[in-house]
């Protein structure tokens, strides 16, 4: 087969209809699937929607499983926005636990009843499904139900003062769930147990307060109907930075410490890899090789002095999906069926590229401005060092925010900083993205470089900084500065800290 016509699959997990026949489960994927974890956190391209993907394939296959996945609507948080009123301020993770945990019993009902056509079925089943014949799939909507739920508070607000408003009592009454927790309960007895899968819950995340106490909500009704009943099981998947935010703001932390953190290894990478490449041949001796044999059928041995699958896994931040990306971007550049060096590093440059913006576009709402930031290094402060000492780039920093243009409306995070001249909020800020790593100094001379991913354990002192090769091309850094000593010969700057692998 022709290597540059290589089919590496969707970039979307959601997208990839072949994703169960090479999916590769991340060293946490048994954990979900003994039910020891129920919270997996993980930064975009992780694999967190293909765990999700594959879970639900697994849970289906056995008849006794509900398996229901929650993936909501980006307009969600609009409405929330939209239709918060004044008296619902101070009690809004009240409502929207209440308004979700309503949505979940009845979607659980729904679909239990939804699988029983044509059974002679009795008592709490029959129950079900004639709730599901009556609403249909179309009639349960989350957001017309927290508009009809608003509504109906604002009115009784209105006639007896939103002040003495008993928000949780009014909503009992209004959702009348008392019958629902009862038949399913029942159900849940007949030996069937009902998973949620909830994933997709940045789509539409502004960090807003009220986006985060939505989301809050939900979390607090998963656990609500867990505590109801064992058999009503739940996997949700989150950002690590909305996670993060969600914590800041709940009294309930304990509630929600049972997590695993998605993490990937060389060797599972690798396996990754191949198994997408092994997809698209069909030799029969293919299957006998290892995943470097594999891996080299389309990628060159080395690139420089290093070798081309540790080069990649350098620059991809230990993360599939933008593995897959650097590799269909190389293959799909290949103007003949050979390996290429040269289109290797011409890919780098538009994948870093790609990445960079990526960074931004991931953490634009958690520190607005940092794309005005990037811009103004790109522009004015391009052939930096991608080594340096602390205090070099320090300074540097400050000098790239003094040039940004940017304005309080364009990012009151970065303006903020600018303002008070903080380059340590501002290293900190670009350590816990993943831009820049700690470089730590060890006693036999050696050197180990820390990034902030899958390391959250460990406090920066910042004596000495590396970019993160990911992101060296977009900003044009250079290896080391050369300049000419009085004999006329060429002079490297020793303090230079890197892997020379430019």
């Amino acid at each position: 087969m022709d290597i540059s016509k290589i089919s590496w699959g969707n970039d979307s997990a959601e997208l990839d209809e072949n994703l169960t026949q090479y999916f590769v489960p991340s060293q946490q994927y048994e954990m979900l699937n003994k039910w020891q974890k129920n919270i997996v956190l993980g930064r975009k391209g992780t694999g967190k929607s293909a765990c999700r993907k594959k879970l639900s394939s697994e849970l289906r296959a056995n008849c006794k499983n509900v398996v229901i996945e929650v993936l909501p609507r980006k307009e969600i948080f609009l409405a929330a926005k939209t239709n918060n009123s004044e008296f619902l301020k101070e009690s809004s993770e009240i409502f929207f636990e209440n308004v979700w945990y309503e949505y979940l019993t009845k979607m659980a009902f729904k679909t239990i009843g939804s699988i029983q056509e044509g059974k002679c079925i009795t008592g709490s089943l029959e129950r079900a499904r004639s709730f599901a014949i009556e609403k249909g799939v179309s009639n349960l909507d989350f957001i017309e139900r927290l508009k009809s739920l608003l509504s109906q508070l604002k009115i009784k607000s209105d006639l007896i003062g939103g002040a003495s408003l008993d928000i949780i009592t009014e909503l009992k009454s209004l959702q009348e769930l008392d019958a629902f927790e009862y038949h399913l309960s029942k159900i849940l007895e007949d030996d069937i147990d009902v998973i949620f899968l909830i994933d997709d819950l940045d789509v539409g995340w502004d960090n807003s307060d009220i986006s985060n106490k939505l989301l809050h909500g939900l979390l607090l009704a998963v656990v609500r109907l867990r505590e109801i009943n064992i058999k009503l099981r739940n996997v949700t998947f989150l950002r690590n930075d909305i996670y993060k935010q969600i914590m800041n703001i709940t009294q309930h932390s304990d509630k929600f410490r049972d997590v695993v953190q998605l993490k990937w290894d060389y060797a599972s990478l690798m396996k990754l890899l191949s198994k997408r490449i092994r997809f698209n041949f069909e030799e029969v001796d293919f299957m006998l090789e290892n995943e470097n044999e594999t891996f080299l059928r389309v990628f060159p041995e080395k690139n420089g002095i290093k070798y081309t699958s540790d080069w990649m896994m350098e620059r991809t931040l230990s993360r599939p999906r933008e593995l897959i990306q650097f590799s269909k971007l190389y293959t799909e550049n290949l103007s003949t069926n050979a390996q290429s060096i040269e289109t290797l590093k011409k890919a780098e440059i538009q994948y870093s590229d790609w990445k960079l913006q990526d960074l931004y576009n991931e953490y634009m709402h958690v520190f607005p401005g940092l794309k005005i930031f990037f811009a103004t290094w790109k522009s004015r402060h391009k052939r930096k060092r991608y080594a340096m000492p602390g205090d070099e780039f320090s300074e540097f920093i400050l000098e790239v925010l003094e040039d940004s243009p940017i304005l309080p409306e364009d990012g009151k995070f970065i303006y903020d900083i600018k303002m008070e001249a903080n380059f340590m909020k501002l290293q900190e800020c670009l350590y816990e993205i993943g831009f820049i790593g700690d470089v730590i100094i060890g006693g036999d001379g050696g050197t180990k470089i820390i990034y902030s991913i899958g390391n959250d354990e460990h406090r920066p002192k910042f004596e000495k900084i590396q970019i993160h090769p990911c992101f060296r091309k977009a900003v044009d850094t250079v290896e080391r500065i050369r300049s000419k000593r009085n004999d006329g010969q060429i002079s490297t700057d020793e303090d230079s800290i890197g892997d020379d692998d430019e």
